[in-house]
């Protein structure tokens, strides 16, 4: 029914963001720093190097294996069994400090939250 009780407008939102005269406001400070996300580029970097690594141990772990008619005694090999192991337990471990490192604060940010408080 139109006219009657009070008029309620619905609210525009853009990405979640609602739009209105305080909206642009809140665009700003909802603008994602640098500071606020968790890695930055070297923990992506050390990612990708633990990544490269369990793939090199598992590559080191493949080869050909025994079947029912002949038995291959490569596959109880020292590189097999001990070294491809290691090398993919390193990378894991290499990916788990990527993960856990946190990003070191520069002072650019700093700056950047000393310009925020005057504001």
């Amino acid at each position: 029914r139109e006219g009657s009780g009070p008029k309620r407008f619905r609210q525009l939102s853009i990405g979640g963001i609602p739009c209105g005269s305080a909206a642009f406001r809140k665009v700003e400070i909802l603008t994602m720093d640098r500071r606020n996300l968790a890695f930055d580029r070297t923990n992506f970097i050390l990612l990708a190097i633990g990544f490269a690594i369990v793939v090199i141990g598992f590559i080191l772990m493949s080869g050909p294996s025994s079947t029912e008619e002949a038995f291959n005694p490569d596959i109880f090999s020292a590189r097999r069994i001990k070294v491809a192991p290691v090398v993919c337990f390193v990378g894991f471990v290499s990916m788990i400090y990527a993960i856990v490192r946190k990003p070191k604060d520069n002072g650019a940010d700093k700056q950047l939250d000393e310009q925020k408080k005057e504001d």
